[in-house]
Protein backbone atom coordinates (compact mmCIF):
# COMPACT_ATOMS: atom_id res chain seq x y z
CA UNK A 1 0.00 0.00 0.00
CA UNK A 2 1.30 3.27 -0.70
CA UNK A 3 0.86 4.86 3.10
CA UNK A 4 3.64 2.32 3.82
CA UNK A 5 5.65 2.65 1.41
CA UNK A 6 5.79 6.33 2.61
CA UNK A 7 6.75 5.56 5.68
CA UNK A 8 10.11 3.02 4.36
CA UNK A 9 11.32 5.26 1.67
CA UNK A 10 12.09 9.62 0.45
CA UNK A 11 9.89 10.75 -2.38
CA UNK A 12 9.66 14.23 -3.42
CA UNK A 13 5.78 14.32 -4.14
CA UNK A 14 2.86 12.20 -3.89
CA UNK A 15 0.38 13.00 -6.75
CA UNK A 16 -3.06 10.65 -5.94
CA UNK A 17 -6.93 10.62 -6.71
CA UNK A 18 -9.48 11.51 -3.70
CA UNK A 19 -11.19 8.13 -4.43
CA UNK A 20 -9.43 5.03 -4.63
CA UNK A 21 -10.00 1.29 -3.41
CA UNK A 22 -10.00 0.48 0.44
CA UNK A 23 -9.06 4.44 1.95
CA UNK A 24 -10.09 7.22 0.85
CA UNK A 25 -7.80 9.94 -0.40
CA UNK A 26 -8.34 12.04 2.27
CA UNK A 27 -7.84 9.34 4.99
CA UNK A 28 -4.44 8.95 2.59
CA UNK A 29 -4.16 12.06 2.72
CA UNK A 30 -3.94 12.51 6.73
CA UNK A 31 -2.17 9.49 7.26
CA UNK A 32 1.02 10.80 4.62
CA UNK A 33 0.59 14.52 6.16
CA UNK A 34 1.26 12.42 10.26
CA UNK A 35 4.17 10.06 8.64
CA UNK A 36 5.65 12.29 6.32
CA UNK A 37 4.41 15.88 7.07
CA UNK A 38 7.26 17.39 4.58
CA UNK A 39 6.13 15.80 1.72
CA UNK A 40 3.68 17.69 -0.79
CA UNK A 41 0.74 15.86 -1.63
CA UNK A 42 -1.27 16.90 -4.84
CA UNK A 43 -4.61 15.47 -4.70
CA UNK A 44 -6.81 14.73 -8.29
CA UNK A 45 -10.24 14.03 -8.92
CA UNK A 46 -12.59 13.60 -11.54
CA UNK A 47 -15.41 14.58 -8.79
CA UNK A 48 -14.90 18.01 -8.21
CA UNK A 49 -16.21 19.30 -5.34
CA UNK A 50 -14.98 22.61 -3.95
CA UNK A 51 -16.00 21.38 -0.33
CA UNK A 52 -13.93 18.49 -0.74
CA UNK A 53 -10.95 20.97 -2.15
CA UNK A 54 -11.26 22.79 0.80
CA UNK A 55 -11.42 19.86 2.93
CA UNK A 56 -8.07 18.57 1.38
CA UNK A 57 -6.65 21.67 1.82
CA UNK A 58 -6.88 22.33 5.19
CA UNK A 59 -5.71 18.53 6.12
CA UNK A 60 -2.27 20.15 4.22
CA UNK A 61 -2.40 19.53 0.48
CA UNK A 62 -0.74 21.42 -1.73
CA UNK A 63 -2.83 21.41 -4.55
CA UNK A 64 -6.15 20.02 -5.64
CA UNK A 65 -6.75 19.38 -9.34
CA UNK A 66 -10.00 18.31 -11.45
CA UNK A 67 -10.08 15.89 -14.02
CA UNK A 68 -9.04 15.39 -16.97
CA UNK A 69 -6.20 18.16 -16.37
CA UNK A 70 -4.52 19.93 -18.58
CA UNK A 71 -0.85 18.63 -18.61
CA UNK A 72 1.09 22.16 -18.19
CA UNK A 73 -1.20 22.96 -15.18
CA UNK A 74 -0.15 19.43 -13.53
CA UNK A 75 4.06 19.94 -14.83
CA UNK A 76 3.58 23.46 -13.28
CA UNK A 77 2.05 22.45 -9.94
CA UNK A 78 5.03 19.58 -9.86
CA UNK A 79 7.34 22.07 -10.31
CA UNK A 80 5.79 24.75 -7.65
CA UNK A 81 5.75 21.84 -4.88
CA UNK A 82 9.10 20.08 -5.58
CA UNK A 83 10.91 23.70 -5.66
CA UNK A 84 8.92 24.68 -2.32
Amino acid sequence: MAIEKIQDDSFDLVIMDIRMPNVTGLEALDAIKTLRPEIPVVMMTAYWSGQIADEARKKGAFDYLPKPFDFDELRQTIERAVAR
